[in-house]
């Protein structure tokens, strides 16, 4: 998972770009070029918290303007936390045997230091 989409300089570098060149890191760096992730996923926190926590009413300290709704429901869809949520629950529901089949897929070193039974 890649945080902090929303620093990206689009004159610089697209959303679609950085993520091929992250998938490519973890392709060279931890499957040492023999594979590659299942799943790899771009969000931006920052932005699905102000969507969510309606106690913050600016994203940025330059911002001028509180949030609106309709600002919380686009800051939502370009964080792509929903993504990444509906990925992670998909997971979770799925039976213990097709989870070891998924568990496969995952890192050497994401396997080695799963939390969860």
């Amino acid at each position: 998972m890649l945080n902090a989409i929303d620093d990206l300089k689009t004159n610089e570098e697209s959303y679609e770009e950085r993520m091929q060149a992250f998938t490519n890191d973890i392709v060279n760096y931890v499957y040492e070029g023999h594979g590659k992730p299942q799943f790899v996923f771009g969000i931006s926190a920052l932005k699905a918290l102000s969507a969510r926590d309606l106690r913050i009413m600016r994203v940025y300290d330059t911002d001028q303007n509180d949030l609106t709704e309709a600002d919380r429901t686009r800051l939502l869809e370009e964080s792509k936390m929903p993504e990444l949520e509906k990925a992670l629950f998909d997971y979770l529901r799925v039976s213990e045997k097709e989870k070891g089949v998924l568990s496969v897929h995952l890192s050497p070193t994401a396997r080695d230091h799963q939390s969860f039974p």
